[in-house]
């Protein structure tokens, strides 16, 4: 028997490869601290609202779109919500049927004030 396993762990070294190394590579799973702080832009009508979303960041809008809809949960997103309050229904749908994820932040951006200006 002793022979035997030393006739497998042979042939086990010897047909080890780098793809099973690969493999053995430990993952490291961490967590992210984030802060939401306020900005000191205040839409109080549709107008301040385009000039909000032109003068936010990215970071802002990441956060009002993705990020508090999670938090909340909430079907919809912040934009979205507040729209539908002042009675801009129609943009607000526009707005939500976005699909975040296809493009960057900069060209959803884009799109989202280009729904606002129609």
């Amino acid at each position: 028997i002793e022979l035997l396993r030393k006739e497998i762990i042979s042939i086990l070294e010897k047909n080890y490869d780098e793809k099973i190394k690969r493999k053995l590579i430990p993952f490291y799973f961490r967590s992210a601290i984030r802060e939401v702080i306020k900005t000191g832009y205040v839409a109080n009508n549709f107008e301040e609202f385009i000039e909000g979303i032109k003068v936010s960041s990215i970071n802002s809008l990441f956060y009002h779109l993705v990020t508090s809809k999670i938090e909340k949960k909430s079907p919809i997103n912040e934009y979205s919500k507040w729209l539908i309050e002042i009675g801009e229904k129609e943009k607000a749908e526009k707005i939500e049927k976005l699909d975040i994820y296809s493009g960057t932040l900069y060209k959803i951006k884009v799109k989202i004030l280009s729904i606002l200006e129609e």
